[in-house]
């Protein structure tokens, strides 16, 4: 895809359209842009108001749904209603010439979705959307794919999990990041269908998790290894507390990998890393942790601050990856203090002396300080053997990541 495109113009598209292309853009380059906005918020599209019921585009068909059919269950002619209003502007989506056509058909389709909060239409709707648009994101038009996977991914409905199953594994980074964005939406009533739909859901999660490159990407998957200790009364116990467990597992397999990453002056992954630190911390103190996950949480944060510390103590770092992993570094001091409840701050000091050469030295010496204070705190943490795999992460590849 040509990144001569205005980004301005792209952000009239949509939301993260701009963040997208530029992922897209990018992978082409082995590396993920650092800095990006957080990709793991999508935009909302406003719930419709009662006037935009009807029509509201020459030809188009209208969505009344009578208020007893919303009370008392849809009729055959609610959902062939229903029928004709997606089936005209996914195609109003597919044949777009222009970024309004399709942006307009995308608004038409969220808006529909969003006329009434009812979970029987909202569901029957989500279901015939999901299918109408599978075409779509398959389209060799890069703008209509997105549009697509925007508009399926913010329907909060168990009926988009096959599509979702479809984007997460995507070669398109930007089908992957809304992909698991969307699961992370229904992450809750994909548990609330069983031990089967938790398995599909995870086993793409560890593939992701162990194998991929792009940054904004790999933010959305970490951001998934966190679950509320709250269960909610549609999902069962056994599953509930046996998928907790997997997620946990899943992030301290791959962790090693983001830490070597990490090491190697990936930048991509020094921004993605901040997304995992807040897993972290939240899994370490959520009420029902137990002093064994929290060692696990503080040695995993330990593991990170290390491979920063050697990372930017190597130096070779072009400017934008000095700051990310200087934000890294603190965010490392951020969580380890959240979790132990301690006020150690040697990192941030040592990031603040002036002399360029013997801040990184210093640095180091930071991350020694806390490991001792840890041990001291009774939190016995282990010092971090890793090896760099290479340093050649830091310059852009010509190739794009193996997918």
């Amino acid at each position: 895809m040509a990144m001569g495109l205005s980004i301005c113009r792209l952000e009239r598209s949509g939301g993260l359209f701009a963040l997208i292309l530029l992922c897209w853009g990018l992978a082409a380059y082995g590396q993920a842009p650092v800095g990006e906005p957080e990709p793991a918020v999508l935009p909302e599209e406003p719930a419709a108001s009662a006037p935009e019921r009807g029509a509201g585009a020459e030809g188009a068909p209208n969505l009344e749904i009578p208020e007893s059919s919303l009370k008392s269950g849809l009729l055959a002619t609610d959902l062939a209603l229903m029928d004709q209003y997606v089936a005209y502007w996914v195609d109003k989506l597919a044949e777009g010439g222009t970024e309004e056509a399709i942006l307009d058909a995308r608004t038409r389709l969220l808006r529909g979705y969003n006329l009434y909060e009812n979970w029987q239409f909202q569901g029957a709707y989500a279901e015939r959307v999901t299918k109408a648009m599978a075409p779509l994101l398959e389209s060799p038009d890069v703008r209509k794919q997105i549009n697509a996977a925007m508009a399926v991914t913010q329907m909060r409905q168990v009926a988009i999990q096959p599509v979702l199953g479809s984007l997460v594994v995507s070669r398109n980074p930007a089908l992957r990041l809304y992909g698991w964005t969307g699961y992370r939406r229904i992450l809750l009533l994909v548990l609330a269908q069983g031990k089967e739909a938790v398995t599909t859901m995870l086993t793409a999660l560890e593939k992701a998790a162990m194998n991929e490159e792009c940054g904004p990407v790999m933010s959305a998957v970490l951001d998934m290894m966190y679950l509320a200790p709250d269960r909610p009364s549609i999902v069962s116990a056994a599953v509930f507390d046996e998928t907790r467990m997997q997620l946990f597992d899943i992030f301290r397999k791959c962790w090693p990998r983001v830490c070597t990453k990490v090491l190697d002056g990936h930048p991509g992954m020094l921004r993605a890393s901040g997304a995992g630190l807040e897993a972290l911390r939240r899994i370490a103190s959520d009420e029902d942790a137990s002093k064994e996950t929290q060692l696990a949480a503080i040695q995993m944060v330990v593991d990170q601050v290390w491979c920063a510390a050697k990372c930017y103590a190597a130096g070779g770092l072009t400017g934008s990856q000095m700051a990310a992993t200087e934000a890294l570094l603190r965010e490392c001091e951020t969580a380890l203090n959240a979790i132990t409840k301690l006020r150690e701050i040697p990192i941030n000091r040592a990031l603040a002396v002036k002399a360029e050469e013997s801040r990184a030295a210093e640095v180091e010496v930071a991350v020694s300080t806390w490991i001792r204070r840890l041990e001291n705190a009774n939190w016995p943490v282990r010092e971090p053997k890793f090896q760099a795999s290479s340093r050649s992460t830091t310059q852009p590849s010509t190739e794009a990541p193996e997918e």
